[in-house]
Order: C-alpha cells, then structure tokens, then sequence
C-alpha cells in the first residue's frame, strides 16, 4: 500500500511537472510571437516609408520626361541608379553586412542630393505643384530613416534579449521560434 502511494505521489508529481514545463513553454511561445509581431511591424513601417520614398522618387523622374524646358540628358542617369537602389536594398536576413547597409543608404543619398539639385538647377520644375510636393514628401521620408531605424532597433533589444534569456530553451518551442539567433541593429551594438 505505502508502495502504491509512494509511486501515485511521484507519478503525480511528474505529471505537474510537466503541466508546469508545457505552461511555460506556453508562455515563452506567446512572448516570442509578440516580439515577432512587433518585430515584423516595426519593419514593415520602416520598408513602407523607403518604398514610398522610391516610388516619388520614380514618379519625381517621369514627371521631368514631360516638363518642356528642362535639360533632360540625366534622366537615363537618374532612372538607372532608381533601379540599382530597388536591388541593393537589405533584407532582415542581410543586415548583418553593414557593408550593403551602408552602400545603400550612400546611393540613396546621392541620388536623393542629385535629383534635388537638378530641381534646383532647372527652375521650370519649380513651377508645378505635383513636383513641389514630390519633393516635400522625397524628404520627409528621408528625414524618417533614423527614426524608424530606432524604432525597429528599440524592438530588437528585446528580441535580442529574449534569445540571450531563453536560449538552452529555444529548441523546445515550435518552429521557427526554435531556430532563432541573435540579429543584427542598425546602430552599432554596444
């Protein structure tokens, strides 16, 4: 009898030990899945904003094919470094060459400063609103990069953080919260 009771208190205290490990494996999983929705959000705002960025910049571009007037020979110039920018921009995946990161963000400058700088030189552009607001939204969103950057960077502190935390833990959760490592900042890490 006191056999029989002995062996129901380990298997029941087996039992809520792993009622406890599920629970908190539960619990890792939830908190994981929040961080990568805020993750993924944070950088879907920031893509959202460049993307915005090169399509005014693209429009911007076929806006001086139809103003008379203006010098016209750096549009071909202008429309292949739009198209160079569209395939060299990193991915969450490739931000840990700061190299792409930082020949990105050169080319969008110097096209950005290029295209800019034509406006100016060519007067008559000035004349047309659409072109004038161009400009204005072509620089808002270039004035967002760093903020959103810091935002997108804020969140990987704590995904970050979460791996360091639970990472003899990581591999008994679900795909692909299993296979996470930690991820490069856009700031230098400290």
């Amino acid at each position: 009898m006191r056999k029989s009771i002995y062996c129901l208190s380990i298997l029941l205290s087996s039992v809520l030990l792993l009622n406890a490990a599920c629970e908190s494996n539960k619990n890792l999983e939830k908190e994981a899945l929040t961080i990568q929705q805020q993750l993924d959000s944070a950088w879907v705002v920031m893509t959202n904003s460049d993307d915005s960025k090169i399509a005014n910049l693209q429009m911007m571009i076929q806006e001086f094919k139809l103003i008379n007037g203006i010098d016209s020979s750096r549009i071909p110039e202008f429309e292949a470094k739009l198209n160079d920018l569209k395939n060299m921009r990193y991915t969450q995946e490739s931000m840990n060459e700061s190299v792409s990161i930082d020949k990105y963000d050169e080319s969008t400058d110097q096209l950005w400063s290029s295209v800019k700088n034509f406006v100016q030189a060519n007067g008559e552009i000035e004349k047309y609103q659409v072109m004038n607001q161009l400009v204005e939204e072509i620089g808002m969103a270039d004035d967002s990069v760093i903020i959103y950057r810091q935002g997108y960077d804020k969140v990987l502190d704590k995904y970050n953080a979460f791996v360091a935390k639970h990472e003899k833990h990581l591999s008994s959760l679900p795909a692909p919260i299993n296979s996470w490592k930690p991820r490069n900042y856009f700031r230098i890490a400290q």
